[in-house]
């Protein structure tokens, strides 16, 4: 009887085992990983506020040019629309270094910033499920962005400003569109041009009463990256 018990615990066990490795396989398909670089095109303009009050204090915006960004992708499929298609969950963290360049006085500052894009996307083609024979593939996408610039700065030119007083953290529609294609070392590679639009800018009148418009926030990267676990 003890001998039975043992058995059906081993077997049990086993069964147990399986189940996990056909459970992890399956959910592993849904799951694809990229990293990827920026080099000097990746661009973020910082929303700008003016003080109604007044009309004359002005929140510093600034446009920064990013020199180098980094970004890791997480996409999760949530659609199989067929052999070669699908709906997925993407979210792109990155972290960039640039200059942030004065507009409304604010100064120029080195900087280190970042943001996070989570886009709902439709997928075609190379790696847009395990399973996909295609030589190429593409993918749209359409979601919000949150930014917060700088993290941390230091100001090169003159200015009053402090770091906390010239960051910025907002949040923005944003787009995207993808090809993906093998490389020579039969690796899935993926260009990617990342769109986003914030408020529109508005006119205001500075301090030497002329009036100004202000700059739309938004921010535009045109990216490369490889599919690191297909």
């Amino acid at each position: 009887m003890i001998h039975k018990n043992r058995m059906r615990k081993f077997l049990f066990f086993i069964a147990f085992i399986l189940f996990g490795i056909t459970v992890n396989a399956q959910i592993s398909k849904m799951f694809f990983v990229s990293g990827g670089i920026s080099l000097l095109s990746d661009v973020v303009i910082t929303p700008g506020k003016i003080d109604s009050k007044t009309g004359y204090d002005l929140d510093y915006q600034h446009i920064q040019l990013n020199y180098t960004t980094l970004l890791l992708s997480g996409r999760m499929n949530i659609a199989n629309l067929g052999e070669s298609s699908t709906l997925s969950l993407n979210v792109v963290p990155a972290i960039s270094i640039g200059m942030a360049y004065k507009v409304f006085d604010g100064g120029s500052w080195y900087s280190f910033g970042a943001n996070v894009p989570a886009f709902v996307e439709y997928n075609f083609g190379t790696a847009s499920r395990y399973q996909a024979k295609n030589d190429y593939g593409f993918v749209l996408g359409a979601g919000y962005e949150y930014n917060i610039y700088p993290i941390v700065a230091y100001p090169v030119s003159q200015t009053e400003l402090t770091t906390k007083e010239y960051q910025k953290i907002w949040r923005q529609p944003v787009f995207e569109f993808g090809f993906r294609h093998y490389n020579k070392k039969n690796r899935v590679k993926e260009v990617n041009f990342k769109v986003g639009y914030g408020d529109k800018g508005k006119e205001f009148t500075n301090f030497d009463g002329n009036t100004k418009n202000e700059k739309q926030a938004m921010s535009f990267r045109l990216s490369f990256l490889r599919i690191l676990n297909y």
